[in-house]
């Protein structure tokens, strides 16, 4: 009594597995001699490991197997899972068979790219002239298969993270100098009693980095926490790095020390006579 399961078939050829460099787990590749047996022979087939774990066969070198009801082949091999589609969704149970190509795939160099596909080009018109020549990379279209959303985010992400950025750092600059503004008697009153410039620019310092310091104690767990929420989407993804935060509030504490340290160091850098006449 034979069972039924859903798989994702594919047709290839003998030099599939090796051209993608996918593992051989058990069993052996396809041959080209499969290609070209009578009909009564059985046809061969590759499953990956997830498919195998699905039915439950722990030898399945052997094992009879067919398609729509006919068990017209034997598996001589399992192969290593791999994704052929987006890191959204786990990887299905497929079956491989030798059958009808229908896209032919190049490893090129990236040198010479140019030449390299019009060279292409003109050997597909000699050997098929009747059927026009297309290309895509495959990278590319995986992306836009597969990711043109996360794509898209990502693009309007920059864009606003950017202008974001901007806006606070001209936010920072004129808090800064309308603060060093308003507190230039004191710096000048701090100078005449003694106090150095560092000793001035210590104490501003202090100020604004302890305001980027509870900024960032409240937006870095926000920002951890939608990132998180966002890889769970993905059926197999990668942890959020911790470093990246870190890094991006010390960045932000730097940037911060830049603009309060120069606008603090032109205001010292003053005559106090001047800066107690000012006001």
């Amino acid at each position: 009594m034979s069972e039924e399961w859903r798989f994702g078939e594919f047709d290839i050829d003998e030099s599939y597995v090796d051209f993608f460099g996918v593992d051989i787990v058990q069993g052996r590749n396809l041959f080209i001699g499969d290609r070209y047996q009578d009909r009564d022979s059985p046809v061969k087939y590759l499953l990956n490991e997830t498919a195998v774990k699905m039915i439950g066969w722990d030898q399945p070198i052997g094992k009879r197997f067919g398609r729509a009801g006919r068990i017209d082949g034997v598996i001589v091999g399992v192969i290593g899972d791999f994704h052929l589609g987006s890191l959204h969704h786990q990887i299905p149970p497929l079956v491989f068979r030798q059958g009808s190509i229908k896209f032919l795939y190049l490893k090129i160099a990236p040198q010479n790219m140019p030449e390299t596909l019009q060279f292409i080009g003109q050997m597909w018109k000699e050997l098929l002239p009747e059927r026009p020549f297309t290309y895509a990379f495959l990278d590319e279209k995986l992306d836009r298969t597969n990711y043109e959303k996360e794509i898209q985010l990502s693009q309007v992400f920059s864009a606003f993270s950017a202008l974001a950025i901007l806006i606070s750092c001209l936010g920072l600059l004129g808090l800064v100098s309308f603060m060093v503004e308003r507190r230039t008697k004191e710096i000048g009153i701090r100078k005449v009693v003694g106090a150095s410039e560092y000793d001035i620019l210590r104490l501003f310092l202090k100020e604004f980095l302890f305001l980027v310091v509870i900024s960032n104690a409240i937006a870095l767990p926000i920002a951890y926490w939608g990132i998180h929420q966002w890889l769970e989407s993905f059926a197999y993804r990668t942890q959020a790095d911790i470093t990246i935060f870190t890094g991006t509030g010390l960045l932000t504490l730097f940037i911060t020390g830049i603009t309060v340290g120069f606008l603090i160091l032109k205001n010292a850098r003053r005559n106090p006579v001047d800066a107690l006449r000012y006001e």
